[in-house]
């Protein structure tokens, strides 16, 4: 396995550097050509995955405010008389509205998913050692009752720990908004999950209606929080592993 840098003599780092250099050798390519040899893994830049899926969560987030202000018609529309049409119209409008943030919500997910995997092979394959949490795992965590409550939230932890320094990874403390993060993503799936069931089940009264649109609000609201969180989380997860990829052709301390 590779060396902590920390160990390496800075007249050997330098000596090796000028040596590829001279060469016309890429020193980063080269350097994360042996930790490849070494873990298995090969790293890759997560810039371009990164930008592709913080596009998606921005767009989230402003569906997120298109379905509160929809909520919002549509509770003011409980609270009076209406006619036939002025219904059907609502409730056309909430559906597009519904579908559409499902859709998003299901693609999001899968790039997501993706950036999860990659994220966690390159960790590795910039020489983090004693992760518990394989690639494949703390992507299918998310998938499994129970377990699905607190395993991705500790992947996520973990993967955080790793980026910033994958050789000291184990005494770097967790990012604060870590926690936020998770609890955004519970409480607003909770929060999801009671409005479908209110409307499911008693939607056909008009109270029932105004008490799963409010909860459908707040829901709604969550999600524009859990999307905004989510693209600080994922930005600082990818500059941390491009600062340790060029850290490993430095011998500077990426801490």
């Amino acid at each position: 396995m590779l060396t902590k840098r920390n160990d390496w003599p800075a007249e050997i780092i330098n000596v090796a550097r000028a040596e590829l250099e001279k060469r016309n050798v890429d020193v980063t390519s080269a350097v994360l050509e042996t930790a490849r040899a070494n873990t298995g893994y090969a790293f890759k830049d997560l810039s371009g995955l990164t930008k592709f899926l913080k596009f998606f969560l921005i767009l989230g987030a402003v569906l997120g405010a298109v379905a509160v202000l929809s909520g919002v018609m549509q509770e003011t529309l409980l609270r009076r008389s209406y006619t036939e049409a002025e219904g059907n119209a609502n409730d056309a409008r909430e559906s597009i509205v519904k579908i559409s943030q499902v859709a998003l919500l299901l693609f999001t997910a899968v790039i997501f998913g993706w950036w999860i995997f990659r994220a966690n092979r390159n960790v590795r394959a910039l020489g983090a050692n004693g992760l518990k949490i394989a690639p494949g795992w703390a992507v299918g965590c998310f998938f499994v009752p129970i377990i699905c409550l607190w395993k991705p939230y500790q992947a996520m932890k973990e993967l955080w720990r790793a980026s910033q320094n994958p050789f000291t990874w184990q005494d770097i403390p967790a990012s604060r908004i870590l926690p936020g993060w998770w609890t955004l993503w519970i409480v607003y799936w909770l929060a999801w999950v009671s409005a479908s069931e209110m409307i499911n089940v008693n939607g056909k009264t008009i109270d029932a209606l105004q008490t799963a649109t409010y909860v459908q609000i707040a829901s709604d609201v969550l999600n524009i929080g859990l999307c905004l969180v989510a693209i600080i989380l994922v930005s600082q997860i990818c500059s941390a592993q491009t600062n340790a990829a060029k850290g490993l052709t430095t011998g500077v301390d990426t801490n």
